[in-house]
């Protein structure tokens, strides 16, 4: 019984331990970006939304439960490209990556008023289909956009 009862101490103790320590380490940048999405993964790691095939699903507008209007163009686009969209006013984050999940572009708005209207340069190298999500709260809207 005195064996069990330092046993138990011992890993309590262990526990307490290696929790305490855990907390006073810093979050990698990789770890807080991670973190911030973590909604979008289930326990194993997979993504929830994803389609099971590679291809890509647009967002329908109707379906769409936070923007109201959304305009993308031109597109297909050289550089630059115009994104117009209004929503609700609570923070939002607009992220343009390619198919390989690099992100090439990425705008956090804290304080988004419910309308934006912005010309978005990309760098020259970029071509290909690229992927333009709007998240808000848990919710995103996605497109898809051509760069010659």
């Amino acid at each position: 019984m005195q064996n069990e009862m330092k046993f138990a101490l011992a890993s309590l103790f262990l526990f307490i331990s290696s929790y305490s320590y855990s907390q006073l380490l810093e979050p990698t940048p990789e770890e807080t970006i991670l973190s911030e999405y973590q909604w979008l993964f289930n326990d194993n790691g997979n993504l929830k939304c994803g389609p099971a095939e590679k291809e890509i699903i647009e967002s329908k507008i109707d379906q769409c439960q936070f923007i109201d209007a959304f305009e993308m163009f031109p597109n297909p686009a050289a550089s630059e490209v115009t994104i117009k969209f209004d929503g609700h006013k609570m923070p939002t984050t607009i992220i343009i990556n390619n198919l390989q999940g690099r992100i090439v572009y990425k705008e956090a708005l804290d304080q988004f008023n419910g309308r934006y209207n912005n010309t978005i340069t990309l760098d020259q190298d970029i071509s290909g289909l690229l992927i333009v999500t709007i998240i808000q709260a848990k919710e995103t809207f996605t497109k898809k956009l051509l760069i010659n």
